[in-house]
């Protein structure tokens, strides 16, 4: 499955802002039993000019460059039947952190990773029932996932684990 989706808005006023993003995303599925993704997105904040000073400069607060990679596997045979697992690893890149760009938000890897188990294959009575857990900043790596100004910035997530239990009828 491939995806492409650009928007382009423009907005005029006391200032012009031109922001663009760009999300390309290809999914393939090797075989029955491994599926890999790939995902780009990118905002490109071109300028931002006032019309009494005619100061012009690239605006903060939009999303920075992010790539994703994820894969699962699911056993299909075996001891692991009914078992899917899963990784990934996202990258965020840099943006700048105040309007007048005096300063950069670093960038940031974070990995991720899943398990799912279908239910069946450990008892037919459990036909429809799927398990899964799910970890994000599998590392626990402390990030900033943004800035509005010096004295207002704000930390990404912390390692998160959740788990659901899923009936399907």
């Amino acid at each position: 499955m491939d995806h492409f989706n650009v928007n382009l808005l423009n907005a005029v006023g006391i200032t012009k802002v031109r922001y663009a993003n760009f999300d390309i995303r290809r999914a393939s599925h090797f075989a029955a039993v491994f599926t890999g993704q790939g995902d780009h997105f990118h905002s490109l904040l071109t300028r931002r000019c006032d019309r009494f000073d005619h100061v012009c400069r690239v605006t903060g607060g939009g999303d920075p460059q992010q790539y994703i990679a994820f894969a699962t596997y699911r056993f299909n045979e075996g001891p692991l039947l009914g078992l899917e697992v899963g990784g990934g690893v996202r990258y965020l890149g840099p943006s700048w952190g105040d309007a007048a760009n005096t300063f950069k938000v670093p960038a940031s890897v974070l990995v991720d990773a899943t398990l799912n188990y279908d239910l069946k294959y450990l008892d037919a009575t459990l036909q429809g029932f799927s398990m899964q857990v799910n970890a994000t900043n599998l590392l626990d790596e402390q990030y900033v996932s943004g800035c509005n100004g010096y004295t207002s910035c704000y930390y990404g997530l912390p390692q998160t684990v959740y788990a659901t239990l899923r009936y399907r009828w």
